[in-house]
Order: C-alpha cells, then sequence, then structure tokens
C-alpha cells in the first residue's frame, strides 16, 4: 500500500473580512456556501481584483469604490479599519447592500447570464444603497 500526501501553497482570497473584519457576519456566513463563492468567479471575467486580500473587501470596494483608498490605507497599515470609521447602522446597510450585490451575482450564475461588477453593483441598487453611496467615506 502506498501513501501520498500532497501540500497545495496558496494565495487565494480569504472570506473572512480584513479591512472588514467581522463587521459583516451575514455576508461571511452567505460566503460559506461553495456555491456563492463560485458566483464571485463568474462575474467579473472569472476574478475578482488582485489588489485585495480578502473576498469581502473585495466586493465591498467593487460595490463602493469611494472606499478604496481607505482600503488600501488599512493594507499599509496607515488607515484603520472600516468598524472604527462607521457608525453601526451604517454597517448594516453595508451588508444588506453586499448581500444585495452578493445575489445578484449569484442569480446571473444560475441563469448561466455573462456579467460585469458594473452590471451587478447597478442591478443591486435600491435607494437604501444610494443613499450610503452619496454620504460615502470619511475623509482620509
Amino acid at each position: 500500500m502506498r501513501l501520498s500526501v500532497a501540500f497545495e501553497l496558496s494565495t487565494a482570497q480569504t472570506i473572512t473580512g480584513d479591512m472588514a473584519r467581522s463587521v459583516f457576519p451575514l455576508v461571511e456566513q452567505w460566503l460559506e456556501d461553495t456555491d456563492h463563492q463560485k458566483a464571485l468567479a463568474h462575474v467579473g471575467n472569472g476574478r475578482l481584483p488582485g489588489r485585495y486580500t480578502d473576498k469581502i473587501d473585495a466586493v465591498f470596494c467593487i460595490a463602493f469604490p469611494e472606499w478604496e483608498a481607505g482600503c488600501q490605507a488599512f493594507y499599509a497599515d496607515k488607515g484603520p479599519p472600516l468598524r472604527d470609521l462607521v457608525t453601526q447602522a451604517e454597517l448594516e446597510i453595508y451588508q444588506y447592500a453586499l448581500l444585495r450585490v452578493l445575489e445578484v451575482a449569484y442569480q446571473a450564475m444560475c441563469a448561466k447570464r455573462r456579467a460585469s461588477w458594473g452590471w451587478v453593483t447597478e442591478t443591486a441598487s435600491d435607494p437604501l444603497v444610494d443613499l450610503v453611496r452619496r454620504i460615502g467615506p470619511p475623509p482620509l
């Protein structure tokens, strides 16, 4: 009998949140499902932008590009995490928005529809999402 063991080193993005760590528990829970993670790969030609260490951060900054600078500042140890920049009420609205974006991505995958991140975020938009988009991040 022959036993073989293989190890794979991965630089894949996590799903636990980095800049957005633990502030979006429902998003983390949603992404635990393998099919839901496949939806992320389906949109945008099969990959999330590579400048994020985490899938939630990537989707957050895709949905709210005005937070990109804050996210990159956090990664460079020059800025605080998201939870220190917004209220709990705003976090709940952002979580709602992210879940809408992820659900639209998932529906596109299930329908075998090619979709860009721009189309997904536009389709997921609603008055509540638009409100937090207008508020935006505090100045750096």
